[in-house]
């Protein structure tokens, strides 16, 4: 279903945020107020990070441009994040990028929406972006994982590279959970 990259660049399922001053901040560590509650068959989980990681060194590097504050839920056929990422001030944002890998097929691809065809993931859906690209990928190094190749990729870019304001995005992926 969902599958990591072992020693890969591509931060699958986790958005790079290209700053003007040439940094890449991502939300890799610094995690804490990690909350879990179960009602019936839907369980939540909530944190947040007063930090993102700043990459380039060999231990993270905490970074207090931006905070997050992440919800999962999953509950049966379905699992959604929703991410809200807060500047502490006015920045500069060159870019934001997200990848998403996945062992299933392309079916069809929308402005917001990728659905798929033969495999686990029915539909990837992502909001607070211009738009996604998907294709499918052969032989990419990038994508292939202990679990073998993945057949298609998903490249999202966002709306606009100046953050005054919350960057929100949600991740809705119809997936059956494995127990």
């Amino acid at each position: 279903m969902l599958s990591g990259v072992a020693d890969g660049t591509k931060p699958l399922l986790l958005p790079q945020f290209h700053m003007s001053d040439g940094s890449i901040l991502m939300p890799l560590s610094f995690i804490r107020a990690v909350d879990i509650a179960t009602q019936q068959e839907r369980t939540t989980v909530r944190y947040r990070q007063t930090h993102l990681d700043r990459l380039g060194g060999e231990s993270p590097v905490a970074d207090d441009r931006l905070s997050l504050a992440s919800t999962y839920v999953f509950e049966p056929g379905r699992m959604t994040r929703t991410d809200i990422y807060t500047p502490k001030r006015e920045l500069d944002i060159e870019g934001i990028e997200l990848d998403f890998g996945s062992f299933s097929d392309l079916s069809a691809v929308g402005k917001d929406s990728v659905t798929f065809s033969h495999g686990a993931i029915d539909e990837f859906k992502v909001s607070g972006f211009d738009g996604c690209e998907a294709r499918a990928i052969h032989d990419d190094p990038e994508f292939e994982s202990d679990e073998g190749p993945m057949a298609s990729k998903v490249v999202c870019n966002p709306r606009t590279s100046h953050c005054a304001r919350t960057v929100y995005d949600q991740l809705d992926t119809n997936v059956p959970l494995v127990s």
